[in-house]
């Protein structure tokens, strides 16, 4: 290797196979950028914030990470942590590079299926932690491990532990293409060699006898032939099981359990056969993997046995022992006593939910048509459009969902800071509450939007806020919204960035203000001056001191779902619509259920805003008890998680949340997007 990480020799240079050795602590991926501290520390100021946010590149350290084929991997650390500090100090950040294989590439987005695996398989605790992810990589937390080797081989709780991982990453039911690739893969990469004169002449100079005497294509048609006569069963796989992506952990602080192995580089993990991931750990055994330039011999089947007798025990307890009844619910959007819809209704509308069904859900799809199908057009969508799709003729034992709600997004009102693909945060957050079973569960997401699991409910409305259950389960959950670790920007503030925004798009832009309160006798908008409401909101921002939690951002009725069981009875609650979650203030969380607590929620009187004391207390006293239970004595010790602190910061952003969402509906006016036009806009300031 040279001093910027390239082969010193090619392949070519070596003109033999002999003395090639794979070492995958001496791989690197392209050159290191100039700036790459000044990168690394500004992604772990925005992501990480604490500490970082005191550091410069003067008091942090980056190192180059050897052993990637495809991304960058750099080591990021404080030179001098602080002591008692709540965040990490420590951490690894990936930038991607070009892959060599797309196996799932989609069509405008080639990470996609890298955020959704990477985000699932964190939540699992399957592999590294994640703590970022930005439009050109990740931030991971920063693990001191050592290869799965020989030596590991030989011992029994290591060997065990790692084929229990391999059947609980096999039974993930992960929402991306379910397509076999590789002898697709296979064959594009022979049509594409086969004829370069380059090729043949790098074979003769490498002397390569095999490749020289084979017939690559009968081959090809052979392992095809010989993969299909298996009968291997489609699951999700990891794709490069091999020991430098097995980590023994030497500590385990992050996850928190006894697991001692850690899978990484989920980057090529599609669906495929189960004996690929099987076939090429076993290939592995009782030799040092890294050597390919000498023969060897297959293990004894009675190894083989017992490592699968591992695997096999573990899915036993994965598919049989578990219980079979999931969470699943429909993303149901803000509606009222209104049918709201979002654009019209795409003519080959019936085509595209049913080729998504296909690609996404396989199973009974495959043999569907549209005309073996109902599609229809669910109301409540303000910026997406959300469609039910069921088979006619449902087969109640089947695995595979028989109705689903499918999601196609639209443009969004506020928009993320820095990301080019404007649902990324979406597609990161709708993962994690799905995993968590705090929001609807994900069957799939694709380019432009999202399969959900169809659920009968209704929504949280007036009467139901005379049930306690159901209103300990709403502040329970709330709760455990702002409790999340969510790796998305920390430090971006969006409330004041809006307000500050809008204002300047609406008064100090072309559009006509005054003729527009004129013509809907809005008296604040004609006689306040709205530069000094700003300045004075923005300082209530402050007053209130609020902590920075993730937080759902709209937080209403609609958005919460009394579910059905089987038997009619109230099932578990939903919370949907987290697509302006983010992390913000926690009081304004509790804005929109609040003011709309004991009235329908397009009543938009300000008589009996804010809520009494009375009403309010007992509700915030049910946050506090779940929050203590998730946190323990640390945060009730706190004096600005005390009940009287929040209901002093929901206070004063009863009047922070009314004049941003005036301020909204006038964008949203500006944007041809008047959905409120025949509502009175009576907010007072």
């Amino acid at each position: 290797m040279d001093s910027n990480g390239q082969q010193s020799e090619s392949l070519k240079d070596n003109k033999s196979m002999e003395n090639e050795k794979l070492v995958y602590n001496q791989l690197m991926r392209g050159k290191t950028p100039e700036d790459i501290k000044e990168q690394c520390l500004q992604l772990c100021q925005d992501y990480i914030a604490g500490d970082w946010i005191r550091q410069t590149v003067e008091t942090i350290e980056v190192k180059r990470i050897t052993g990637g084929l495809t991304n960058q991997l750099y080591k990021c650390s404080i030179i001098t942590p602080e002591a008692n500090t709540t965040v990490t100090n420590i951490v690894a950040i990936r930038i991607y590079g070009i892959k060599w294989t797309e196996n799932n590439v989609y069509e405008d987005n080639a990470r996609l299926s890298d955020i959704i695996v990477s985000v699932m398989v964190s939540e699992k605790k399957l592999g590294p932690k994640l703590l970022g992810i930005f439009n050109g990589g990740e931030i991971s937390y920063f693990y001191n491990h050592r290869y799965f080797k020989l030596e590991e081989q030989n011992d029994v709780k290591l060997v065990e532990e790692l084929f229990q991982k391999i059947a609980r990453i096999h039974a993930m039911n992960v929402p991306i293409k379910r397509k076999h690739w590789m002898i697709n893969e296979m064959e594009d990469n022979y049509k594409k060699v086969k004829n370069q004169s380059s090729i043949t002449q790098l074979i003769d100079e490498l002397n390569c006898e095999t490749l020289k005497t084979v017939d690559i294509s009968n081959e090809i048609n052979w392992i095809k032939h010989k993969v299909i006569e298996s009968g291997s069963p489609e699951v999700f796989s990891h794709n490069d099981l091999c020991c430098a992506n097995i980590m023994v952990l030497e500590d385990n602080e992050y996850n928190n359990s006894e697991d001692q192995l850690l899978i990484c580089d989920y980057e090529y993990a599609p669906y495929s056969y189960r004996g690929q991931d099987l076939g090429s750990t076993i290939l592995e055994w009782g030799r040092d993997g890294t050597v390919i330039d000498t023969d060897h011999d297959f293990i004894d089947d009675n190894i083989i046995k017992q490592l699968l007798l591992y695997y096999i025990d573990e899915n036993i307890k994965i598919f049989v022992m578990k219980n079979s009844e999931d969470i699943s619910s429909i993303n149901e959007l803000f509606v009222g006593n209104t049918e709201l819809y979002r654009g019209e209704t795409p003519i080959d509308i019936n085509d595209q939910c049913l080729q998504l069904c296909k690609d996404y859900l396989s199973g009974e799809w495959i043999q569907q048509t549209v005309d073996t199908i109902a599609v229809r057009r669910i109301t409540g969508g303000l910026m997406n459009q959300l469609y039910y799709c069921g088979i006619n003729d449902q087969n109640i034992t089947s695995k595979v969902p028989q109705e689903v709600a499918i999601l196609f997004y639209g443009e969004k009102i506020t928009k993320a800071k820095d990301n080019n693909y404007e649902r990324l945060n979406d597609v990161i957050i709708d993962l994690m509450v799905s995993e968590n079973q705090i929001g609807p569960k994900v069957c799939a997401l694709f380019e432009h939007g999202q399969i959900q699991h169809y659920y009968q409910h209704r929504q949280f409305k007036p009467e139901e806020q005379n049930n306690p259950k159901l209103v300990d389960e709403v502040f329970r959950k709330l709760a455990r919204i702002h409790a999340m670790d969510v790796p998305i920007n920390r430090t971006f503030n969006w409330l004041t960035t809006e307000l500050n925004d809008i204002y300047k798009l609406a008064f100090e832009g072309s559009i006509d203000i005054k003729a527009m309160s004129e013509k809907y006798n809005c008296e604040a908008l004609m006689t306040a001056d709205m530069k000094n409401e700003v300045q004075f909101i923005n300082e209530l921002i402050v007053k209130a001191n609020s902590p920075i939690v993730f937080i759902h951002c709209d937080y209403r009725s609609s958005n919460l779902l009394i579910t059905e069981s089987v038997d009619k009875s109230d099932g578990p609650l939903v919370v949907c619509d987290f697509e302006y979650a983010s992390y913000g203030y926690r009081a304004y969380d509790f804005m929109p259920l609040l003011q709309e607590w004991g009235r329908n929620q397009l009543n938009l009187n300000v008589d009996g805003i804010p809520l009494e004391e009375s009403i309010s207390r007992p509700l915030i006293e049910i946050y506090v008890d779940e929050c203590h239970r998730i946190y323990g004595e640390e945060y009730s010790a706190n004096a600005i998680n005390t009940v009287d602190h929040i209901l002093h910061e929901i206070k004063i952003f009863y009047v922070i949340y009314q004049f941003f969402m005036t301020l909204i509906c006038l964008k949203m006016d500006l944007n041809n997007n008047a959905i409120l036009k025949n509502l009175p806009l009576v907010f007072k300031f």
